[in-house]
Order: structure tokens, then C-alpha cells, then sequence
């Protein structure tokens, strides 16, 4: 006999079988990109279980059918998937990574949508930590140890930058730290959301952000990012920098409390000394 397939509530954070199509404890409709265990996608994808929810949507354990092998599968939120531009940076996000084809950056396998039109992305199965965990968990990494991630990091840049393409979100959250077959430690870039594109991709019509908006997280903006100024490749070395610092120190080059303060804190100041606090 098979044991129940259970979802996450949103509303409730409580299990609840995924044919609740309603929260017990609130009424409201849980949405079907919470219940989607044991769906097959595209008769090859069987979706397992959640790992995880982003800005953009959630993203599951799932594995193909035919071969076994284990995949990511992230599907957009259902109150964002009506929006067009959103729905084009997600598979922007597919196209951009895919393109790159780099050991540093996480593979893109697949890209559909569900039959209720919720559009999902199919990729690369990372087991590990994001740096930003690590230095959450640890504090400070060794100074050889963040030159070996951050040479990894400019790898794919360098990957990145042969496309022409501006990341525009490279922060510790989006770096993820894996294991390949033989307990080599690989650094793996994640999500290609806001990425800009200074040219199509293979014909394709162009999709990019806006150059006059403040995208990205505030504290790894580059200046000109911050001032709402043309962004190109320059600004991933002023990111890597950040990492860097952040990683040897274990804080923020500005350790301020609110968006604003951050925003002129990286326009007007420069940072103390990694030395004063390692």
C-alpha cells in the first residue's frame, strides 16, 4: 500500500493530502503548485517533493522517468504567472543559462508548462549548500578557500560575459556549493531571473531588463547598479569583491539596516579594511 502523498500548506504550514484542494484551518484555495507530488510532467518528469521557494516560485525534487535521473523542477507562483514580463524573465532564466553551457553554472534540461499553464523549468539536481548558508552556519571561510570559490565564481562570469550577458543578482544566495562524484567540491551560479541580455539569443527576440531600474539585491549592487545607471560586465567584478570581502570577514562591507541606507552607503562611502575585522 502507498503511503499518502502529502503537500505544505501555505496558509497553515501543516501537511495536508495533495487532493485538499482547501486549507481546514482557513478555507482558502491552495494553489496546485503546492500539490504537485507525483505529477508527471510532459510524460517524463515525476515531481517528488518541494526544496525549496525563491522569489519567482517553487522548485522541486523530481526525477526522469526513462533514465532515473535526478532533477530540479522550479514552477513559477501562481499569482505571477499571468504577469507576461515575468513569465518572459523566467524563461529568460531557462535560455540565458542554457546558452552558457559552463561546469560553473547550473544546467537548464528542459522547459514546459503544466496543462493549467503554470510554466516550469527542469534542471540540474544541486545536493550541498549556498554560500550564503555557509557563511551564515561558519562566519568566516579561510582566505584560500574563498580564492578557490571565487575563482570559480569568475570562471562562469567569464562563461557569462562571452554571451554577453549581465547576471545582475550574483550574491551569495546564488552560489551554490556542490559535490561531484569523487567528493570534488564544484561552485555552481544559480538563477538567471534578472538577467540582461545585450543581444538575443540565437535569433530570438530580446528580453532584458530595465536599465533605468534598481534590480537585484541591494547589497551587492555596484555603484552605477544603485544609481540607476547603465549596468554591464564591470559591475559582477564590484559583486565578486563583495563576496570576497564578505566571505574572508564574515559581514558586509556595509552592514546598514535598511534599503536606503545601503543604497547611499554604496554610492558615497568606501568599506573599512577587511583587516580591522580579520
Amino acid at each position: 500500500m502507498k503511503e499518502p502523498r502529502l503537500a505544505v500548506c501555505p496558509f497553515c504550514r501543516k501537511e495536508h493530502g495533495v487532493d485538499v484542494e482547501r486549507c481546514p484551518a482557513t478555507g482558502e484555495s491552495i494553489p496546485a503548485v503546492y500539490r504537485m507530488h507525483g505529477t508527471v510532467l510532459i510524460d517524463k518528469y515525476e515531481v517528488i517533493r518541494p526544496i525549496g521557494e525563491g522569489g519567482m516560485g517553487i522548485v522541486y525534487e523530481g526525477q526522469h522517468r526513462s533514465i532515473g535521473r535526478k532533477v530540479a523542477i522550479k514552477f513559477l507562483f501562481p499569482y505571477i504567472k499571468a504577469d507576461a514580463e515575468v513569465i518572459a524573465r523566467f524563461q529568460n532564466e531557462a535560455k540565458v543559462a542554457a546558452s552558457i553551457a559552463h561546469k560553473n553554472i547550473r544546467d537548464i534540461l528542459d522547459m514546459d508548462a503544466t496543462p493549467d499553464g503554470t510554466p516550469f523549468i527542469v534542471m540540474e539536481y544541486l545536493e550541498g549548500m549556498s554560500l550564503g548558508k555557509i557563511i551564515k552556519t561558519k562566519g568566516k571561510i579561510t582566505p584560500p578557500t574563498a580564492v578557490k570559490i571565487a575563482l570559480q565564481v569568475l570562471s562562469a562570469l567569464h562563461g557569462v560575459h562571452s554571451k554577453s550577458i549581465v547576471h545582475r543578482d550574483l550574491k551569495p544566495e546564488n552560489i551554490f556549493i556542490t559535490q561531484q562524484a569523487g567528493g570534488e567540491e564544484i561552485v555552481k551560479i544559480v538563477d538567471f531571473g534578472i538577467s540582461h541580455l545585450s543581444r538575443p539569443i540565437e535569433g530570438e527576440a530580446l528580453v532584458t531588463t530595465k536599465d533605468d531600474a534598481i534590480v537585484g539585491t541591494p547589497k551587492y549592487l555596484s555603484p552605477e547598479q544603485a544609481g540607476s545607471e547603465k549596468v554591464d560586465e564591470r559591475a559582477h567584478l564590484y559583486a565578486v569583491g563583495t563576496l570576497l570581502y564578505e566571505m574572508v570577514t564574515g559581514r558586509h562591507p556595509f552592514e546598514e539596516t535598511s534599503y536606503n541606507k545601503i543604497i547611499v552607503a554604496i554610492l558615497t562611502r568606501d568599506p573599512d579594511p577587511p583587516g580591522k575585522f580579520a
